[in-house]
């Protein structure tokens, strides 16, 4: 899709994605994946900690260079039993976004 759409109608897509993982050995992992697997098209950024906590971090890099962007945020959350809706607000507020729980 993100070549058809580059291809077709001289669109460059940009997608950047924030993988948080809590884990250390998950995360170890999970680096070594994101590390093989950025790309021009695609920008994989690993941060390891407790997702709530690292919400400036994971804003910080969505906002990063942005300028009208659109944000799709997939949640996922395994273990998680009361999840911190206020807390996420800063990753989903502003112009044009979807988010979504995992199920």
């Amino acid at each position: 899709m993100l070549f058809s759409l580059r291809d077709k109608w001289d669109r460059k897509v940009k997608i950047r994605c924030v993988l948080v993982e809590k884990s250390p050995a998950a995360f170890a992992q999970l680096k070594a994946f994101t590390d093989s697997n950025s790309g021009l098209d695609i920008e994989l950024y690993p941060v390891n900690g407790d997702f709530v906590d690292k919400i400036p971090d994971v804003t910080a890099i969505l906002n990063k260079n942005a300028t009208n962007t659109f944000k799709f945020v997939l949640l996922d959350p395994m273990g998680w039993v009361d999840i911190p809706l206020l807390d996420i607000r800063p990753i989903i507020e502003g112009r044009s976004n979807e988010c979504w729980l995992a199920s």
